[in-house]
């Protein structure tokens, strides 16, 4: 198994919260039944929905190519999902990536992250 490159925290508008497990969940990365954006920040533009975690570059990479509209073609509404949902999700999508080089912890990450953005606040951490 591959070693993470990568810690990545991912934001979207609170909104999106729950489109944004089922995509998740849809793209094999939590469980079903699953809260990956499990964060509440607060934030000047509104409450967001956050995750955090260790990634391979190829998670990075589909973050990116999906802000461009291009995702992989699955079975959206077996995961309660259109394409319009989709792409509203993945352009949502507020990626920060730090190097695993910088040997930051995930907490660490987060506490960088907030650091840059002194008006953002956790809310709620962990599940509701």
């Amino acid at each position: 198994m591959s070693t993470p490159t990568h810690s990545l925290l991912a934001t979207v508008p609170a909104a999106l919260h729950d489109k944004a497990n089922k995509l998740a969940h849809a793209l094999g990365y939590q469980p079903e039944d699953g809260d990956t954006f499990s964060i509440r920040l607060d934030t000047p533009d509104g409450e967001k929905a956050a995750f955090i975690q260790f990634v391979m570059p190829s998670f990075i990479a589909l973050l990116a190519a999906g802000k461009t509209g291009t995702y992989p073609l699955l079975d959206w509404p077996s995961f309660g999902l259109s394409e319009e949902d989709v792409a509203g999700v993945m352009t949502a999508i507020d990626a920060d990536t730090r190097s695993v080089d910088a040997r930051l912890s995930l907490e660490e990450h987060m506490a960088a992250f907030l650091a840059e953005r002194p008006r953002w606040a956790v809310q709620v951490a962990g599940r509701e």
